[in-house]
C-alpha cells in the first residue's frame, strides 16, 4: 500500500551540521571549511506542509530545483540536503512479530510520543544494551553509544557483530588507539520494523540521497522531531539506567517547553557520541554537530567497503570536532581560528602549522588547484578514507580527547623522524609552492632522505661527513606546568654498541627543549563546552629538532641505523627509534560473574595495546549494570605479540536490597550520593551552575555544594577622583567591591583606603602690615613653597618672616626662601633699619613688613599693598 506524506519544506531551512565521508564519495562540500554543519532543529511548529507529487523510494531520493536552490541560500553546510519529502511509503516485508536474537535482560523502554513516532510504531520500544567495551567508571572516560538502524530483531546479532568489528577498526587509527582504553563503547539494539533496504518502516527513518548523503527524515510519518530522539528520548534514559551516573531523567521529550533545549544538554555531559550505524552496503557518511540544539550524532553504514575508514572519519567530526578536507574556496582568519584542521592562507610565514612545516608530510595544500583553502596534507583520513589522519589532524584529535578525560597523558609526542639534511626544505620559503606537484615534490624529496620508520636501513658507510636531523613535535597538554623534554641521537652498531671516529669519541648528542604551558588551552573544546570559538593553535606547542654532523672520520659498519630517544625530565622515555614501527596485539577484556559465567549483554572487549605494555590498570570498571566489581584476573602482565586475556569478576548485587542513598558527597569537582547498604553511587558528575565571588566559592545548583576557586573581584565603574577642601578629606581615584569591602587604585591593585585619603587643605594668610589687609591662598598639606621678599629699601634689611604670634619662625637674609607648609599660618616679612651698632640677636622692635605678591605655580599675581614695599612671592615647588 502506498502511503503520501506531507513534507515540511520549512523544515529544509534548518541550518544542518552535515559533514560528509572522505574522497571518492559524491557528497559535496560547500565552501565553509573545517566545520561541522549547524543545524536548526525542527520542531512541531514547523509545519508548514506542502502535498508531495513525485514517487521517490524510502530510502533513495533525488533532489528537486527547489531543494537546490533552497541549498544554495544555506549557511554552513557540507553536503546537500537529503529531501525530507516525497516518498513512497512501502509496509514492511519483514515479519513485524518477530522474536529477538539478542537478550534483552538489559534494556532501556522509552515512550515516544507523536512527534517522534506518529503512528505509534515505536511508540514504546524496549532496547536491549550491550557493553562492547568498559574499562572504567563512564565517569572517567569517553561514553560512545551506537544505535542500530534498518535492522529487525533477528538481526541484532549481526548488529553486535558490525559494532565490535568496526569499533575495533576504529581503533587501529591514531589518536584513537592512544586512548584505546578510555572508551566505553555501548551498543543499543534498536530494532526495525524491515530491515533498510527493504525499503519499509526503520526505527530513525534515514534516508539516503542520490548523491549519497544522509539523515535522518524529519517528515516521514510526521515524526517532526525525529532527529532529537538521542538527547531527548534515548540519552536521559541511557544515563539513568546504564550510565555509572545514575542522573534521573526528569526530561519531558513529548511535551514543548519555552526553552525546548536546555532541558536536554547535560546528556552531553555523560555522552560524549551517538553513532547510527546503518544496515547496508550503501557508501554514504554524515556527521550533525549543533550543541546548542542538540545534535551530536553521525550516520555511517555498516557493510560497505570502507565501512570501518567512513566510521572513523565521522567520529573526526562528532567526536575530535575535525572539518573535512575536500572543501574549495575562500576563507577568513574567522576560518582559521575556528577550524581545528582547515587554514585560509598558505603563506608559510602566517598559516597556523608553520612549526610544523616539513615535519612528515605537513605541508601547505589546496584541495584543489586554485582553492584558498588550504590542508596540511594530501593524506589524510579527514579528505581520502585512504589514508590514516595526518600530523595536524594527529594533534588536534589527540588534544580533543584530552580534554574529555581526567588524569590522562600530559605531554603528546609526535612519532619522531630522522633525514639527512642537504639544504633542502629546510626554511620556510622553501614550502612556498602550495601546488599539486609541490606537494608531492616535497613528499618524494621526504622519501629519499628519511633514515627512520621505514627508512632505517637506508643508513650506510656513505653517510661519513653528512648532516642529520632528528625532529619531533610536542604539545603540553598542561595550562598550569611547563615541561622539558630531552632529545639524544646516536649512531647504533647492529650490536647495539655506539659508533665512534677513529679518535674514540661516541657520535652522539642530546638537546634539551622546554615545553611551554597551553595558554589557551581553556578556550580548546573544554569538557562541557557548546562550541568551539577558536584558540591559538601554537599555545603550549614547540617543534624541537636536533642536527648532528657525523665526523668524516666515524668508524661505520653495515647494519648501523640512527638510534634516538625522546625523555621528559624525570627520564621518562617518550618516544623512540622503535615508535614508529610498534607492533600492537589485541588485549581481550571479559566480563564473567564469580561463578564463570558471561554477564548478560556484554562481549568481550578487545583494544590495541603496544607489544611490551605492562598491563596495571588503578582505575577499574567497578559496576556494570547491577554487578559489582570483585577481582581481574590478568593484570600487572607483560603483553606479548599474541595478546593478554584479562578477565573480571563481577558479583551480582542482592535483588532484595534497597538502596538508601546518603546526603550528597563531593570530591571538589564531582559530587555524588552513596548507598549506605553498598558502594554504589548515584547522580554522579561534574558540578555545575552557582556564581562564584571574591569571599565565596560556586555553588552547585545540584547538590548544593561549593566548588572552584573564588571569583574576581566585582570592580564595577571606577570612582572618579574627590578633591579636598579646608573643611573636608578628598579621596583619590578608586574601585570599591562592596562584597568584600575592599579598595582598588585606577590600576586594580588592592590598597588601604587611608592611602587614598587626600589630606584637607591648608590656608596661608599673609599680612602686609598693620591696618593693611590680609592676603590667603589654599594649598595642599605638607606642599613646599618659595617665599620672595622685596630686596629692602636703602636704610633697611630684611631679616625674615613672623607668624601670627609674633615669633621668627624664619630667620634668613636671602630674599628667596624655600618653605613647606605643614598647617595654616600667617606670615610676615621683617624688615629693620640698619644699625652700625646693631645686635644681631637683639629682635625685639621688628619693623612689620608689606606684602607685594603671591606667586603660585608658573602664574604670578601681583598686590600693591602698603606704603612700604616689602615683597614676597609665594611659588608651587615640586617636591623633591
Amino acid at each position: 500500500m502506498k502511503k503520501t506524506i506531507k513534507a515540511s519544506l520549512s523544515l529544509l531551512l534548518c541550518i544542518l551540521t552535515l559533514s560528509g565521508c572522505g574522497k571518492g564519495e559524491t557528497t559535496i562540500p560547500s565552501s565553509t571549511p573545517g566545520s561541522t554543519n549547524t543545524a536548526t532543529p525542527t520542531t512541531p511548529t514547523d509545519k508548514d506542509t506542502t502535498t508531495s507529487s513525485t514517487n521517490a523510494e524510502h530510502k533513495y531520493t533525488d533532489f528537486s530545483e527547489e531543494d537546490k536552490e533552497l541549498q544554495k541560500n544555506t549557511i554552513g553546510t557540507t553536503i546537500p540536503f537529503a529531501p525530507c519529502y516525497n516518498y513512497k511509503i512501502e509496509e514492511p516485508k519483514d515479519d513485524i512479530n518477530q522474536e529477538w536474537n539478542v537478550s534483552t535482560e538489559e534494556s532501556i523502554k522509552l515512550t515516544l510520543g507523536k512527534y517522534y513516532s506518529s503512528d505509534g510504531k515505536y511508540s514504546n520500544p524496549t532496547i536491549p544494551v550491550y557493553t562492547i567495551q568498559k574499562t572504567r567508571s563512564d565517569n572517567e572516560n569517553m561514553v560512545i553509544v551506537i544505535c542500530g538502524e534498518g535492522y529487525t530483531k533477528n538481526q541484532q546479532n549481526k548488529f553486535i557483530s558490525d559494532v565490535k568489528r568496526i569499533w575495533s577498526g576504529t581503533l587501529q587509527y591514531e589518536p584513537y588507539r592512544s586512548f584505546a582504553n578510555r572508551f566505553n563503547v555501548y551498543a543499543l539494539c534498536t530494532a526495525s520494523e524491515s530491515s533498510f533496504e527493504n525499503e519499509g518502516s526503520t526505527f530513525f527513518d534515514v534516508i539516503v540521497g542520490n548523491d549519497n548523503s544522509s539523515k535522518i527524515s524529519t517528515n516521514i510519518h510526521s515524526n517532526y522531531w525525529k532527529n532529537h530522539i538521542f538527547e531527548r528520548c534515548i540519552g536521559p534514559e541511557f544515563i539513568e539506567k546504564i550510565h555509572d551516573a545514575h542522573v534521573p531523567n526528569k526530561t519531558e521529550p513529548n511535551v514543548i517547553h519555552e526553552d525546548d533545549y536546555a532541558p536536554y544538554r547535560y546528556v552531553y555531559n555523560y555522552i560524549n557520541q551517538f553513532c547510527l550505524l546503518v544496515n547496508t552496503d550503501r557508501d554514504f557518511g554524515d556527521a550533525f554537530t549543533n550543541l546548542d540544539f542538540g545534535f551530536k550524532y553521525f550516520i555511517s553504514p555498516s557493510d560497505c567497503y570502507r565501512a570501518t575508514k567512513t566510521f572513523a572519519h565521522e567520529l573526526g567530526h562528532g567526536l575530535l570536532g575535525l572539518g573535512d578536507e575536500y572543501m574549495v574556496g575562500k576563507g577568513t582568519e574567522h576560518t582559521d581560528l575556528v577550524s581545528l584542521n582547515v587554514a585560509y592562507t598558505a603563506n608559510p610565514e602566517k598559516v597556523k602549522w608553520k612549526q610544523m612545516l616539513g615535519f612528515r608530510k605537513t605541508y601547505t595544500c589546496p584541495h584543489q588547484d586554485g582553492s584558498e583553502l588550504y590542508n596540511s596534507s594530501y593524506e589524510c583520513l579527514m579528505s581520502d578514507t585512504n589514508y590514516s589522519f595526518c600530523e595536524v589532524c594527529r594533534l588536534q584529535g589527540f588534544k580533543r580527547m584530552s580534554q574529555l578525560v581526567e588524569d590522562g597523558d600530559t605531554l603528546y609526542v609526535a612519532d619522531p623522524e630522522v633525514r639527512e639534511i642537504n639544504g633542502q626544505y629546510t626554511s620556510l620559503s622553501d614550502f612556498s609552492d602550495t601546488s599539486i606537484s609541490g606537494y608531492y615534490s616535497f613528499s618524494n624529496y621526504r622519501n629519499s632522505v628519511l633514515l627512520s620508520g621505514t627508512g632505517k636501513n637506508r643508513f650506510g658507510n656513505y653517510m661519513r661527513g653528512k648532516k642529520i636531523e632528528l625532529r619531533t613535535i610536542v604539545q603540553n597538554l598542561s595550562d598550569t606546568v611547563e615541561r622539558t623534554i630531552k632529545m639524544k641521537v646516536w649512531i647504533r652498531h647492529s650490536d647495539g654498541t655506539v659508533a665512534t671516529s677513529s679518535d674514540g669519541t661516541t657520535l652522539e648528542t642530546t638537546q634539551t627543549y622546554t615545553i611551554p604551558t597551553w595558554g589557551d588551552k581553556s578556550k580548546f573544546w573544554p569538557k562541557g563546552a557548546m562550541k568551539y570559538e577558536g584558540s591559538d593553535m601554537n599555545s603550549g606547542l614547540q617543534n624541537c629538532q636536533i642536527t648532528y654532523q657525523i665526523p668524516s672520520n666515524a668508524i661505520l659498519k653495515n647494519g648501523d641505523t640512527v638510534a634516538f630517544e625522546v625523555t621528559d625530565e624525570n627520564d621518562n622515555v617518550l618516544a623512540n627509534d622503535n615508535t614508529e614501527t610498534q607492533s600492537y596485539a589485541n588485549v581481550s577484556i571479559k566480563y564473567m560473574s564469580e561463578n564463570g559465567s558471561e554477564i548478560p549483554n556484554t562481549e568481550t572487549a578487545t583494544i590495541p595495546v603496544a607489544v611490551g605494555t605492562t598491563i596495571n590498570w588503578t582505575n577499574k570498571p567497578d559496576y556494570l549494570y547491577g554487578y559489582k566489581l570483585v577481582k581481574i584476573d590478568g593484570l600487572n602482565q607483560t603483553v606479548g605479540s599474541d595478546g593478554l586475556t584479562i578477565t573480571c569478576y563481577y558479583e551480582k548485587n542482592s535483588e532484595d536490597h534497597t538502596h538508601t542513598w546518603g546526603d550528597w558527597m563531593t570530591d571538589g569537582i564531582h559530587h555524588w550520593r552513596e548507598c549506605s547498604g553498598c558502594d554504589e553511587k548515584l547522580d554522579y558528575g561534574e558540578h555545575t551552575g552557582g556564581t562564584a565571588t571574591c569571599i565565596s566559592k560556586a555553588v552547585c545548583s545540584i547538590c548544593g555544594k561549593e566548588y572552584g576557586e573564588l571569583g574576581e573581584h566585582n570592580y564595577g565603574s571606577l570612582i572618579p577622583e574627590v578633591d579636598s577642601t579646608t573643611d573636608k578629606e578628598g579621596m583619590k581615584a578608586h574601585y570599591y567591591d562592596s562584597a568584600c569591602g575592599k579598595y582598588f587604585d585606577e590600576s586594580k591593585n588592592e590598597v588601604n583606603q587611608s592611602s587614598l585619603v587626600i589630606p584637607k587643605k591648608i590656608v596661608l594668610t599673609i599680612i602686609s602690615g598693620e591696618g593693611q589687609k590680609e592676603d590667603r591662598i589654599v594649598v595642599n598639606p605638607n606642599q613646599t613653597i618659595t617665599l620672595i621678599a622685596k630686596p629692602a629699601e636703602e636704610g633697611k634689611e630684611f631679616i625674615g618672616w613672623m607668624n601670627e604670634n609674633g615669633e621668627m619662625v624664619i630667620e634668613t637674609s636671602e630674599l628667596s626662601y624655600s618653605y613647606k607648609i605643614t598647617n595654616s599660618q600667617k606670615l610676615t616679612a621683617v624688615y629693620r633699619d640698619i644699625n652700625k651698632n646693631n645686635d644681631n640677636n637683639n629682635n625685639n622692635n621688628f619693623p612689620t613688613g608689606a606684602i607685594i605678591g603671591i606667586a603660585v605655580g608658573s602664574v604670578s599675581a601681583v598686590i600693591i599693598v602698603g606704603i612700604l614695599l616689602y615683597v614676597f612671592v609665594i611659588k608651587k615647588k615640586k617636591m623633591l
